[in-house]
């Protein structure tokens, strides 16, 4: 609920932003260009490309964990040495539980 909140302020900042920059502009890119065109549409498209581009990334990101479960350690930790105590008592065990 509250990333809807967030969402929503963010897009009413946007348009009080947009409406308030409405002059029209030329844009030439590489070979591409427009002689007037308002800043209002090049601001509200460039945040929507970048939304629509985020959310790919994220989901691409998100999408390749599921499908690649994390890699066991290269090193599993060694256990300590028994003590001899501890070996003894094994040993009992062991040929008590033998026929």
């Amino acid at each position: 609920m509250l990333r809807l909140v967030f969402a929503l302020l963010w897009a009413l900042l946007v348009a009080i932003f947009a409406v308030q920059n409405s002059n029209p502009v030329p844009i030439s890119f590489l070979f591409w260009r427009v002689p007037s065109i308002s800043e209002a549409l090049i601001i509200l498209l460039s945040v929507l490309l970048g939304a629509v581009l985020a959310s790919a990334v994220h989901f691409m990101t998100r999408r390749r964990r599921r499908k690649d479960p994390e890699e066991p350690p290269k090193s599993t930790p060694s256990l300590p040495a028994p003590t001899a105590s501890e070996a003894k008592t094994e040993a009992q065990e062991t040929s008590s539980s033998q026929p």
